[in-house]
């Protein structure tokens, strides 16, 4: 595959090198240089005509200066003439702006696949991506990797499941939080959550409909930004007498001194994956990206 090329920044190194192992193709680091002003250049030194490109990168941490370079370097793959395989965005940003939530709003997640889309990828691969129904806003072939089967297995192997539970922070996240339980036949259950659209606050109904009384929780949700919402979840189940908390994401932003705050909380443990690298990512998504790009060659 010497015609094949996959290329990514300082952020994205060591996964991309994983993935260009598992494939036998060649891994390409982008410079990138940041100006004073927070002006960004990338310099791509590699032939590009007529490869078969795979580009990496997550929108993080800062998201937009992330996509602004990625655009850059999508911009670079099309002006050279290269193929665009598979672009490859494990975490993306703005997923969570799938509605018009308030009047005067756009559905930000269209407009980012539609900008995307301009760049002709044949594939565009992401993980536990907010909403699936999103993928609908990209023409070109949108694939969505779940990390639960990874984050289950390395949860629940070094875990004894007696007098386990598996809680979501919310409906909408049930159907994922049941996926995790059923790798290990676990009870699950969701709390009650609602959010105000104005304020961004996050209020979680503290009479629950279910026993958690010394009963060792996992939650699972598809990412932890400020961390309000796992805090909030950890205060009532506290409250209600649950004895060990364990936190289980796919994206671990933690911003804003989020993960001390988990822990203050009550959490013992927090397991995330490597779309974001940082002390909590404990899951490699490297083979299960690299196997989504073998099925497509």
């Amino acid at each position: 595959m010497n015609d094949w090329l996959i290329l990514g920044d300082l952020v994205s190194e060591d996964m991309a090198k994983k993935i260009a192992n598992i494939l036998d193709i060649k891994f390409q680091l982008i410079d990138v240089t940041t100006f004073n002003d927070g002006e960004i250049k990338i310099n791509i030194q590699s032939e590009l005509f007529q490869k078969k490109c795979i580009v990496l990168q997550s929108l993080f941490p800062d998201v937009n200066k992330s996509f602004v370079q990625l655009l850059m370097i999508l911009y670079k793959l099309k002006q050279d003439g290269a193929l665009l395989t598979n672009l490859v965005v494990p975490y993306l940003a703005y997923a969570r702006q799938d509605k018009m939530f308030l009047p005067g709003e756009i559905i930000t997640i269209k407009m980012i696949a539609e900008m995307l889309d301009f760049f002709n990828p044949i594939n565009f691969i992401t993980v536990d991506i907010h909403n699936i129904s999103s993928l609908s806003y990209f023409k070109c072939n949108a694939i969505n990797i779940s990390a639960i089967p990874y984050l289950a297995t390395y949860f629940l192997h070094g875990h004894d499941l007696e007098n386990f539970i598996v809680v979501s922070p919310d409906i909408g996240g049930k159907l994922r939080a049941r996926y995790f339980a059923g790798f290990g036949n676990i009870p699950i259950y969701n709390l009650d959550k609602t959010r105000d659209r104005i304020s961004g606050k996050v209020k979680i109904n503290d009479h629950l409909t279910f026993e958690v009384s010394n009963k060792n929780i996992i939650i699972v949700d598809d990412m932890i930004s400020s961390g309000s919402s796992i805090v909030e979840a950890c205060k009532i189940l506290k409250q209600n007498g649950a004895n060990k908390l364990y936190v289980v994401c796919t994206h671990a932003l933690l911003l804003d001194n989020a993960l001390n705050k988990i822990k203050q909380s009550g959490v013992i443990e927090i397991v995330s994956t490597n779309s974001i690298p940082n002390e909590c990512s404990k899951v490699d998504l490297s083979d299960a990206i690299a196997k989504s790009i073998q099925i497509q060659i």
